[in-house]
């Protein structure tokens, strides 16, 4: 069993489509989430007062960990937004990982990159650290005919 498992975006990967169905609506459902904004009465306040607006947004590309223990064999799921190349992709995930304290990963990658690759960019990434992963190329989700689950 992996602790962490690691995705790109669903727009980058066709594992999402695999997913237990109640795993993938969260994980869909957190992507699409949206901060509140301040309501116009509250804005108005502000500056009528002359205090400085705070901004609230989070970034575009803020990862989502989901608790998926029950679901899959995983402890939590990952879902990076791949908008950079692979390696940028690798080093958030490894430091991510790092991060949660968790030592071994299963990667989805995203379907433009090649497994042989990213092998080689985890290999020097992970030489300091006690990390695993194995890495699951987008092109093998049509091979699974049905979602996975806990087994």
């Amino acid at each position: 069993m992996s602790e962490l498992w690691v995705f790109p975006t669903p727009k980058h990967s066709t594992w999402f489509a695999k997913m237990d169905w109640y795993l993938n609506w969260q994980m869909t459902r957190g992507l699409s989430h949206e901060a509140r904004r301040a309501s116009a009465e509250l804005l108005r306040l502000v500056n009528e007062h002359g205090l400085p607006t705070p901004a609230v947004t989070a970034p575009s590309s803020t990862p989502l960990l989901i608790s998926s223990q029950g679901r899959v064999d995983a402890e939590q799921c990952l879902v990076l937004d791949f908008h950079q190349s692979l390696p940028q992709w690798l080093d958030e995930a490894h430091q991510l990982a790092q991060k949660l304290g968790q030592t071994n990963l299963r990667v989805f990658l995203p379907a433009e990159a090649m497994q042989r690759e990213a092998i080689d960019l985890w290999k020097k990434l992970a030489k300091n650290s006690n990390l695993t992963a194995d890495f699951l190329p987008d092109e093998d989700a049509a091979k699974w005919s049905t979602p996975f689950k806990k087994n």
